[in-house]
């Protein structure tokens, strides 16, 4: 069965409902992926990684990012915030201007420690849930 974004929206909804908390960061690392990524942030996910729905993009492409990324967020002693690691990570991306950040934060006072509580980092690309305490390469 293919989710819709309308599916999603209310997944999301009955979540938020009950209670449940989202997490920071979501990693929407497919073709046209946008408008899903809008949904999340509408039910209060702080940081969305997609790609402009005008585009699709190649897997290459995505693994590349995905692993840059994390390893800012989780292996870097330089303590990027989620902002700063997209700006990072996706300096050295040739599709570059296929991704889009999507986000419900002040770039400059973004917080890092979003990540380091009980939220998870959601990579949809590889159906994994990581957590600064188990992240390692796939």
């Amino acid at each position: 069965m293919k989710l819709t974004k309308d599916m999603i929206d209310q997944i999301l909804a009955n979540l938020t409902e009950k209670g449940k908390r989202l997490p920071a960061i979501v990693m929407l690392l497919a073709c046209h992926s946008e408008e899903i990524g809008k949904v999340f942030l509408k039910h209060g996910v702080t940081h969305v990684i997609c790609v402009k729905k005008i585009f699709p993009i190649l897997d290459t492409s995505c693994n590349l990012f995905y692993d840059q990324f994390l390893r800012l967020i989780f292996e870097s002693n330089l303590n990027y915030n989620p902002c700063m690691a997209y700006k990072e990570a996706i300096k050295n991306i040739t599709e570059k201007a296929r991704f889009k950040l999507l986000h419900n934060c002040n770039e400059q006072i973004c917080n890092y420690e979003l990540i380091c509580t009980e939220d998870h980092v959601i990579a949809l690309k590889s159906i994994k849930i990581r957590d600064k305490t188990n992240f390692s390469k796939h």
